[in-house]
């Protein structure tokens, strides 16, 4: 015999069935919610000694979720070495809106592209800096930067950095 109490009975089992195969609401929420940005790229660093001109190159990479509970993350991307005294560093700062966009800027404290020349690799004298142009990234897009920095707390030295990159901005 069919009952009401029998119906409501196989529609909580039905329910329940369903939330085991669908899983929960608020998963498949934060997954939709979250953009991935990837960034690769390379750096180039001279330091201008007397007698010659040592240099280095390094390449980069980095893949960064975002999502409304972690909207913001600063990446930092050191370069190799050049001449056992000159490095630079890639600073930025990642963004992402309320609309789901993706923003790229110079992180805080200074411009994005930073030049040290010291004593060691591990200097922290900053001689140059260089802003990056923000970006602001749509899902499926792409947009490539560089930049280029000198030593200017040295009158005569030509020691520098550039670098180039790639942001890609995948979901």
């Amino acid at each position: 015999m069919f009952t009401p109490r029998r119906l409501l009975t196989g529609a909580g089992l039905l329910a329940f069935a369903a939330g085991i195969v669908a899983g929960p609401v608020g998963q498949a929420s934060a997954a939709v919610d979250t953009e991935i940005v990837q960034i690769s790229g390379s750096f180039f660093v001279v330091d201008d000694d007397v007698f010659s001109d040592p240099t280095a190159s390094s390449s980069f990479s980095a893949q960064v979720a975002l999502s409304p509970s972690h909207s913001r993350q600063t990446i930092v991307f050191p370069s190799a070495c050049a001449g056992d005294e000159v490095r630079a560093e890639l600073r930025l700062e990642l963004i992402r809106l309320s609309d789901g966009r993706v923003y790229v800027q110079d992180a805080p404290g200074g411009l994005g592209l930073q030049l040290f020349e010291g004593t060691s690799c591990s200097t922290t004298d900053l001689d140059g800096s260089a802003n990056i142009v923000d970006i602001t990234s749509l899902a499926g897009s792409a947009d490539n930067r560089s930049a280029s920095a000198e030593n200017t707390a040295e009158v005569f030295s030509d020691d520098s950095a550039s670098v180039s990159f790639r942001v890609t901005h995948t979901r």
